[in-house]
């Protein structure tokens, strides 16, 4: 960035921050309520559309004033947000910069497990059987084996496995 970028963006900036600033002691002075507020303050609205913790919502309209809507979900959609969220999470796992934020992304996604886990009425005891029974047969991750690509004859059991998904496993026709 240039020295005119930089003061250009410093020029924009200050008067955003003095607004803020002087909206926010106005609302403080006032001590109003956060429906009296929604009429005094202008807010921005964005769109969610998602699963968040149970305790945010609350702490976020006590604490900053904000509005919150939402809806409580019922099992079929509760079940599938929950699928969104261990793929956020998921994904907040696979983007994490240091070992603190690993551990607390690793953390989002064992609390979204244990949440279905909870909904479809499941076992520790059954995952874990579920899970040793699979490590068992086929191993685990950590000898770190890549598969690029297979070769298999065809009708035989991956042949049928990865025909049965192709935009997952594309068939390479030479």
């Amino acid at each position: 960035m240039n020295f005119k970028t930089i003061f250009n963006s410093i020029l924009i900036l200050v008067p955003l921050l003095l607004c803020n600033i002087f909206m926010y002691k106005k609302v403080k002075q006032l001590q109003t309520t956060t429906e009296e507020t929604a009429s005094i303050v202008p807010r921005r609205k964005f769109i969610h559309n998602k699963l968040w913790r149970d305790n945010a919502i609350e702490q976020l309209e006590e604490r900053h004033g904000d509005i919150i809507h939402r809806v409580i979900l019922d099992d079929q959609a509760y079940n599938n947000q929950l699928g969104l969220k261990l793929i956020e999470e998921a994904g907040e796992v696979h983007t994490a910069k240091n070992k603190e934020e690993l551990s607390s992304e690793v953390g989002d996604v064992l609390e979204v497990v244990d949440c279905i886990i909870a909904l479809h009425n499941l076992s520790r005891e059954e995952i874990e059987q579920s899970r040793n029974k699979k490590r068992n047969d086929r191993g685990s991750y950590l000898e770190r084996k890549f598969v690029t690509t297979t070769e298999s004859i065809p009708g035989s059991f991956l042949d049928v496995y990865c025909s049965k998904d192709p935009d997952k496993y594309t068939l390479i026709v030479e």
